[in-house]
């Protein structure tokens, strides 16, 4: 699926939180260039190489929750991730000035989890070499 294919998806499926979703949307993909997005789970998910990274949980109507896979093992600990099952952790946000005041901690989740994926990568090599 593509970034066309998520278009016609968040055009789908309205919710009251549409403009915070694409606001988080449009935050995770210009942190780093090497995110690519996808609809899997039937929701909008972000990944690095293909390897997915992120993902909404489209029906909340209260706030926007993006769901970051595997975000408990990461290094560093964010003030706005709230645990989620599976080693996976939360972000609700309630509205797009919330959303523009945690640009920066969503950037540097992206980097982080980017960082944590290439070296479980390089681990994962090292075991058949």
């Amino acid at each position: 699926m593509t970034v066309a294919e998520v278009n016609v998806w968040m055009a789908h499926h309205d919710t009251p939180m549409q403009e915070v979703i694409e606001r988080v949307r449009r935050i995770v993909l210009v942190s780093d260039s090497r995110i690519d997005e996808c609809i899997r789970w039937s929701t909008p998910t972000f990944t690095y190489k293909g390897r997915a990274m992120a993902s909404f949980y489209p029906k909340g109507s209260m706030y926007a929750t993006l769901i970051f896979h595997k975000a408990g093992l990461l290094p560093q600990r964010f003030p706005h991730l709230e645990f989620a099952p599976r080693d996976a952790r939360a972000m609700h946000v309630i509205s797009i000035a919330e959303a523009e005041l945690l640009r920066d901690e969503i950037g540097e989740i992206v980097s982080s989890w980017i960082r944590w994926s290439d070296a479980e990568a390089l681990v994962d090599s090292s075991k058949f070499a």
